[in-house]
């Protein structure tokens, strides 16, 4: 017990705050109140299981993990429950999965130990374009920049040498051109290889530049005078609205320190010597770092809608317990020497 009580286990003290915070927002609702507690204390429960497991077994057989989370992937897009247009859950009667949720867990795991052995660089990229394009056939644009991040931190820390390194930098170059040239010339075949559904995505991305967007426009109003307006989505994408206008603004400086305070923990942790744990926590840092930018910043009409929830606030299962479990993981390959080979 007296471990929990140290530097490196600090940053629990903030998550718990947010928590209280999403909790207190959630209150008047009782419909997701009662879920949405139910998810956060079993999300603490798998925290302090899965921080005192030995998971030498499982960084071994780490890609029978992944391939389960790519059936589950194939398995929502021709069996999966459909929310707001996005074909991304799996019913199981008495609470539903998102294979998108556990397809981080499973990258997270995969590409760290994958870059710790050194592995095939186009190996790596292979196995997060898997996920990444069954994924976008949901589609969740959210889940798939977080994909990205994790891809990019493993490279990173690679150790790329130059030329590898630039024939990357190249490909990506000559693949966004490729992509923009079709948008604007080849339209059929822009359609073809993307299908319809891009164009609604595009549209998404550039309705914040106008502030043309109901979610948008009833979010502010609601920041700003305090009284919540209803807009769709409002306890997980807009959560943060929804507290500000629902509580007092006064919880907001509480809860940018919060997120101030768990990042700058996460960055202490990912100076850590040994790699499992030090690309473990950057790849926390930034999955983190973008999120809460991402959605505060969409909150506030000054980045587009992509599905991004806030951590420790937003409403939602799966993406609650996924982030703690992908935490848990971190925490343990800090408290434990494992074996990579």
């Amino acid at each position: 017990m007296k471990r929990i009580f140290t530097k490196n286990y600090y940053y629990l003290i903030p998550i718990l705050i947010l928590y209280s915070i999403s909790l207190f927002t959630m209150h008047k609702y009782t419909i997701y109140f009662n879920k949405h507690l139910m998810w956060l204390t079993t999300s603490l429960i798998i925290y302090f299981l899965i921080i005192h497991l030995n998971l030498q077994k499982l960084i071994k057989y780490h890609y029978v993990f992944y391939f389960f989370t790519i059936f589950l992937l194939v398995l929502v897009l021709f069996n999966g429950k459909s929310v707001n247009g996005s074909q991304a859950w799996l019913d199981f009667y008495f609470f539903n999965i998102q294979p998108s949720e556990l397809a981080k867990i499973s990258l997270f795991l995969t590409l760290t130990i994958l870059t710790i052995q050194k592995q095939s660089i186009l190996k790596i990229i292979l196995l997060t374009l898997i996920p990444a394009v069954l994924t976008y056939l949901e589609p969740d644009t959210g889940a798939i920049i977080v994909y990205l991040i994790i891809l990019l931190i493993c490279l990173l820390n690679y150790g790329l040498k130059k030329k590898t390194l630039l024939l990357l930098t190249t490909l990506f170059i000559l693949l966004t051109m490729a992509i923009i040239y079709l948008y604007l010339f080849q339209n059929n075949l822009f359609i073809k290889i993307f299908g319809t559904s891009i164009f609604y995505r595009l549209d998404r991305l550039k309705s914040f530049t106008t502030l043309d967007n109901i979610q948008i426009e009833n979010a502010l109003a609601s920041i700003s005078t305090h009284n919540y307006l209803y807009f769709p989505e409002a306890h997980t994408d807009f959560i943060f609205a929804l507290t500000i206008a629902n509580i007092s603004s006064l919880f907001l400086p509480i809860i940018i320190a919060c997120y101030i305070y768990i990042l700058l923990s996460f960055n202490y942790l990912a100076l850590h010597p040994r790699k499992l744990p030090k690309i473990s926590f950057q790849i926390i840092f930034y999955i983190l770092l973008f999120q809460v930018f991402e959605n505060i910043f969409m909150n506030i009409g000054l980045s587009p809608i992509i599905g991004i929830p806030l951590p420790f606030l937003s409403y939602g299962g799966s993406s609650t317990i996924s982030l703690i479990i992908i935490i848990a993981l971190a925490q343990n390959f800090l408290n434990h020497r494992y074996k990579i080979n």
